[in-house]
């Protein structure tokens, strides 16, 4: 369709519309107006016979009212006529629908008291009449709704006065229709259409040779300029005479035919220059991939590797030049890895989710494409790191993808020695730090004599030919030396170790193997100490005094009643042993690391938790040697043995119990009154690794219940530390 012709339809569907849609409000205008009219008439009409009709329902008068009747319909508007008694019963009517209906009117006016009138028209006809009573003014006249369109219904009261008062006696309906008025509308519709739609003609001619004359002309001449210029014809000039916007149209026009006139003289000139310039930027990346130490390929939505890689591709994955182009990605890189199946299946999904997608998907999945990666060539392990870079379209596309990949074997290696070097420096400040806190000579035998025992269960564990009741409590009372100096390595690990062998010693299905493992991790942690002391501490050969040895068990001891809320009260030591041997004070370290233990946990802590009230802690310490008997007696004013509690717990166990048989109870291995486990009690182990020095030492453990409350503990062995084992050297006195 030619510009002109849209231009005339346009031009007459705005007037059409414009004088249709004026047609059409004047029409509802008249219609709403005349409709009024002819309601305000009819309303004239009946509101002044309201009394005539008003006397002739109150005489009963029929004649009366059928001459009143006749009056109404002497308007030709008029299709029925009906006045109502009070009850809205038919008092008499008339109608002009049909013969037919006429005649069964009259035989129904005949049947007196029927109610003809509607349930909506009783309504108003009884609010009519009580606001009549209710006031003693007469109700307006008003319109009421009918089933039929073109029938308008008024309805009055009929007023009869009595002693000066007004009274609604009945009612008159009147039903005209709007067929008159419609035929009016429709006389006026068609006349000012006719006047329209010449009037619509004029306009529109006058309108569409206006417009041809500055528009359409104009723009079929730069139409012919155009199809010159398509044909390689720039020498012909656009000429507007209009200062209008087609004539500023022109003269861009103008100027746009000589820049291509331009533009097309130099094509040649700027294909070459931008020809030299697409080689020499081929060549510069040409000479990276040649020298870049990495690898660098491009794949299409296929997976399929391209014909452009940097030379470091073929050499780093030691395959001709020539057998890289066309092979898949996943098969010549992700094949030599050692990634597993899972994880190869997931990649190619992911590759195959966002190519030929828009580049939203790739940013969805990026993260499912590995950045690192572990290849085997040439039977060597390296470690590439990858990125992914994808090739999008001018519609954001993705076509390609660009693959980088790094060899960064040697840079993890380093990594990992600087972080092993980290690992052990950071090693290292701690075993000082821990040391430092406390006598360095202690903490060197106690490590020493930590490795020469594991050395000699070891063989046993792993066989588990020896007993683990025995190698527990040597694992034990070497925790209780590491807690008491404060080395949480060693700690921490004797402890695993321990857990280890009380399942064994439950009898659980455990093998040598697996008991083995802690005990290695063990003997590792202490190497590492030994290692710590001998490259940074340079030890003196002074020989400590048994001072010296008591006070980390007894700081031990004073942290953890702080730790629980309880009070410390000092420590009386009575030491009349006089010369010290070093054996003598490594048996009293030993003892002591137990005997504060239990001390600590069992007569103060454990009590204080369960509500009881506990002095604060005196202790006293007595040394002697009477020949070669040397005594270790320890006491302090705890809670001392809980009868009940033991007697409790046994019963749990099925352990029979026996007040003078308390002593033999809580040395029963694995017997313990503690709540739970923790790293300083809780597995029945600190009475009995007493008992256990003093026994291999031919010695016995004797436990006396203080009256005035509190604890003894007293210890006797032999100083030449040999002889047999005596597991039967037990008792328990009032002192």
């Amino acid at each position: 369709m030619k510009l002109q012709s849209k231009i005339l339809y346009l031009v007459l569907g705005v007037v059409g519309g414009v004088q249709v849609l004026a047609t059409a409000i004047s029409a509802t205008h008249s219609w709403t107006q005349l409709t009024r009219e002819e309601f305000r008439f009819h309303e004239i009409l009946l509101s002044n016979n309201q009394r005539s009709f008003g006397l002739y329902v109150w005489n009963f008068d029929t004649k009366g009212a059928v001459a009143g009747i006749d009056g109404l319909f002497k308007s030709p508007s008029v299709r029925r006529v009906q006045i109502l008694d009070g009850s809205g019963k038919l008092f008499s009517g008339s109608t002009l629908i049909s013969p037919q209906s006429e005649q069964d009117f009259k035989e129904r006016t005949e049947m007196t008291g029927e109610v003809i009138a509607s349930e909506d028209l009783l309504q108003t006809l009884q609010t009519h009449r009580k606001k009549s009573e209710d006031s003693g003014e007469v109700p307006a006249i008003l319109e009421s709704a009918t089933s039929e369109t073109s029938i308008v219904r008024v309805v009055s009261p009929v007023i009869y006065s009595s002693g000066g008062a007004d009274k609604v006696i009945g009612h008159v309906v009147l039903d005209f229709s709007t067929e008159l008025v419609r035929a009016r509308i429709r006389q006026m519709i068609l006349s000012q259409l006719a006047i329209g739609l010449l009037m619509t003609g004029a306009l529109v001619g006058i309108i569409f040779f206006a417009i041809r004359k500055s528009v359409v002309t104009p723009v079929q001449k730069l139409m012919s300029a155009s199809q010159e210029i398509a044909q390689g014809n720039f020498s012909r000039e656009v000429i507007s005479e209009s200062d209008d916007e087609i004539g500023t149209l022109a003269e861009n026009f103008n100027d746009m035919r000589l820049r291509v006139k331009e533009f097309t003289e130099n094509l040649q000139e700027m294909v070459d220059k931008r020809t030299q310039e697409v080689l020499t930027g081929k060549q510069k990346i040409q000479q990276i991939l040649v020298h870049i130490e990495q690898g660098i390929l491009t794949f299409d939505k296929d997976l399929r590797i391209e014909d452009e890689f940097s030379s470091f591709l073929p050499r780093f994955f030691s395959v001709e030049t020539k057998a890289i182009p066309g092979q898949q990605v996943t098969e010549f890189i992700f094949k030599k890895s050692l990634i597993g199946s899972d994880q190869y299946g997931l990649l190619v999904a992911t590759l195959g989710s966002f190519m030929g997608e828009n580049v939203l998907s790739f940013e969805v999945n990026e993260e499912n494409l590995p950045k690192e990666l572990q290849l085997k060539l040439d039977g060597k392990d390296r470690i590439v790191g990858l990125d992914w870079t994808p090739i999008v379209d001018s519609n954001d596309q993705v076509q390609r993808c660009l693959l980088s990949i790094r060899d960064m074997t040697e840079r993890k290696i380093l990594e990992e020695k600087i972080r092993l070097t980290q690992e052990n420096n950071l090693r290292i400040f701690t075993h000082i730090s821990e040391i430092l806190s406390v006598d360095r000579e202690w903490a060197v035998r106690a490590l020493k004599s930590a490795n020469q025992t594991l050395q000699d269960i070891f063989p046993l564990i792993q066989n588990k030919s020896g007993d683990p009741h025995a190698i527990f409590r040597e694992l034990h009372t070497m925790k209780g030396t590491f807690r008491t100096l404060q080395l949480k390595g060693a700690l921490d690990a004797t402890h695993t170790a321990e857990t280890a062998i009380a399942q064994w010693r439950a009898k659980s299905m455990i093998s040598g193997t697996e008991l083995a493992l802690p005990i290695k991790e063990l003997q590792k942690k202490i190497t590492e100490y030994n290692e710590t002391v001998a490259q940074v501490f340079a030890l003196n050969s002074e020989k400590p005094s048994f001072l010296q040895s008591i006070d980390p068990p007894l700081r031990s001891f004073i942290n953890t009643l702080k730790g629980a809320g309880c009070q410390y009260d000092g420590l009386v030591i009575q030491d009349s042993v006089g010369s010290w041997r070093p054996e003598m004070i490594d048996v009293l370290n030993d003892i002591l690391v137990h005997a504060f233990s239990n001390s600590a946990d069992h007569g103060f802590v454990i009590p204080k938790q369960r509500g009881l009230t506990v002095s604060p802690a005196k202790l006293v310490l007595k040394l002697s040697r009477q020949g070669n008997r040397f005594e270790v007696e320890f006491s302090d004013n705890g809670a001392g043995i809980d009868a009940q509690l033991v007697q409790k717990k046994a019963a749990a166990l099925g352990i029979p119990f026996a007040p003078e048989r308390l002593a033999e109870i809580l040395l029963t291995d694995g017997f313990s009154t503690a709540e739970k486990v923790t790293q300083s009690s809780g597995r029945g182990v600190g009475l009995k690794a007493i008992r256990s020095i003093a026994n291999d030492r031919k010695g016995n453990l004797s436990l006396y219940q203080r009256p005035e409350g509190g604890l003894t503990i007293k210890v006797e062995l032999s100083l030449n530390f040999s002889g047999e084992i005596d597991h039967s050297n037990h008792q328990l006195r009032a002192a």
